[in-house]
């Protein structure tokens, strides 16, 4: 029984210590930030219906991103046009500016986004 708890006490050291280097070396923990927000998937989705939508002060949606959110969160049932309302469209600050998050729910060959 002895034998059996040192066989376990040294085998357990081995294996942590080996992780531990291995972690340190890298090769197991990721030390990286994904940049790129990641898709939210909805059990279900809420489509955008084929139309025209306008984008600005007053329209369907006041800003691009908005819209880009809803586009790529919930899809489209058909063809979806965005018209640009306002004079002036500001990018946001961040590294990309706008994100459209693809692939849209829906959108095919023969309906998406213009």
């Amino acid at each position: 029984m002895k034998r059996l708890l040192i066989l376990f006490v040294l085998l357990f050291t081995v294996f942590f210590t080996c992780t531990v280097l291995a972690q340190d070396a890298g090769s197991v923990r990721r030390n990286y930030k994904l940049t790129i927000p990641e898709k939210i998937q909805k059990p279900v989705l809420d489509p955008l219906p084929a139309g025209t939508y306008t984008v600005g002060t007053g329209g369907n949606f006041s800003t691009i991103q908005d819209a880009f959110d809803k586009l790529g969160t919930d899809g489209v049932a058909g063809n979806v046009t965005l018209e640009l309302i306002d004079e002036l469209y500001t990018a946001t600050t961040s590294q990309y500016g706008y994100v459209l998050n693809g692939p849209i729910p829906g959108a095919g060959p023969t309906r998406g986004l213009q």
